[in-house]
């Protein structure tokens, strides 16, 4: 392998340098062993720095700092990488951090795409980075200056939408009190950075005080610190995702993206539906008819009829978001439980909610089961839950039981 790497003559050279030094008649592989075992010694020094700084001691993690110590090697080619990944297996072995010798080498694999395919990306945009008409680098220097100007800008107009409409102000205020000529463009790239960076910044310093720094966790966090963010929406939340992942990146905070989306989404619909909540409690003495919920979304109606059966004396389970074996409410009153499926439609609804609602019936134990919907139910739904004992409420029905509740 050293032959390869050096060649035969260097090896040659560097054996007889030694043999001349040292007064020895060693010969070429002896050379080879001390080297191996010399670059062996500093590999695992190298990965003990590196890798004891990872909070999470994953695959992926693992597989990032490989490639970020060895960024001359080629791990599309598992021959030229296979010696530096024996010395890292006999590292993690040593120290002994779980892994699985597949997964890993997949794990490098893939982010050594990833890196490549950032790094084309890079080149590809290079001519338009160097010819941004700001840099990073001035908008540093100015930065002092202009900080609070900017950021009491994005706190007063938060959407994409505002900050178009507005740019051109903050254009002007920038020149006015730089005795600047920058254009919109600069001032989007001023924007862009400050924003950045005090993001980043904010989530450092919340997310450092939580003691369990789990996915749902900093779900929360993100939603906390951006109130106005539709988090439903992947494009309104894009860019605050980015300033989070490069601020757990520098943290070593070990996160899966996919998983921190789908606690974002379900954090942020939990939110919703106890906001809603909240606000019928304060409501719950007005009148309320069909045609003023057509506007909700499916869990804000699950929170009006939980608050309705509250409200006429039953005990209420909400079940959860994700996984409610077809039940979303559990309502128990006089000892006797029914589960509640909630069907926000504007059309019909058919045999599926009814089998669904009868198996949650048996998987939480229920005495009853009901399905109700602000749409319509098909023939076959009703001649379903005939046979099954399943009460149907309708938009019609909904109604009834708005004026019997209220």
């Amino acid at each position: 392998m050293l032959r390869r790497l050096y060649g035969t003559e260097a090896i040659s050279n560097l054996t007889n340098l030694i043999n001349h030094k040292l007064n020895l008649k060693l010969i070429g592989r002896d050379v080879e062993f001390i080297l191996v075992q010399n670059v062996k010694k500093q590999n695992a020094n190298v990965f003990d720095k590196e890798i004891s700084k990872l909070n999470t001691k994953s695959s992926k993690n693992i597989a990032k700092t490989l490639i970020k110590l060895m960024p001359e090697t080629n791990f599309e080619d598992e021959e030229d990488y296979s010696n530096i990944f024996k010395q890292l297996c006999e590292y993690l072995d040593m120290k002994n951090i779980g892994y699985n010798v597949e997964e890993l080498k997949q794990a490098i694999i893939s982010q050594y795409g990833e890196n490549n395919a950032l790094q084309f990306e890079k080149e590809l945009n290079g001519e338009l980075m160097e010819d941004l008409i700001i840099k990073n680098s001035e908008i540093e220097k100015i930065l002092p200056q202009i900080k609070k100007i900017v950021i009491k800008f994005t706190q007063r107009y938060f959407t994409y939408e505002q900050k178009e409409e507005h740019i051109t102000d903050l254009k002007i205020l920038i020149n006015k009190k730089l005795d600047s000529k920058y254009s919109d463009e600069d001032v989007w790239q001023i924007l862009r950075f400050i924003e950045k960076e005090n993001n980043i910044e904010l989530f450092d310093k919340e997310i450092s005080k939580l003691k369990n720094k789990s996915p749902d966790s900093i779900a929360k966090t993100l939603i906390k610190l951006s109130p106005e963010t539709n988090f439903e929406d992947e494009e309104d939340y894009q860019f605050l995702l980015e300033h989070l992942e490069e601020c757990l990146d520098r943290k070593n905070i070990g996160y899966n993206i996919e998983e921190l989306k789908q606690e974002l989404l379900s954090e942020y619909q939990s939110l919703k539906a106890t906001n809603f909540e909240e606000k019928l409690s304060r409501d719950l003495d007005k009148r309320i008819t069909v045609e003023e919920i057509e506007h909700l979304d499916g869990f804000q109606f699950e929170s009006l009829l939980g608050e309705l059966f509250r409200k006429a004396g039953y005990k209420v389970n909400v079940t959860k978001k994700s996984g409610d074996q077809g039940a979303d409410l559990i309502v128990e009153k006089n000892g006797v439980s029914t589960a509640i499926q909630a069907k926000k439609y504007a059309g019909s609804v058919g045999n599926t909610a009814v089998q669904e609602v009868v198996a949650a019936m048996k998987y939480y134990d229920c005495d009853k089961s009901m399905v109700i919907t602000t749409g319509k139910f098909t023939k076959g739904a009703f001649e379903l839950a005939g046979r099954n004992g399943v009460q149907l409420i309708d938009k019609k029905g909904l109604d009834d039981l708005f004026d019997f509740i209220l």
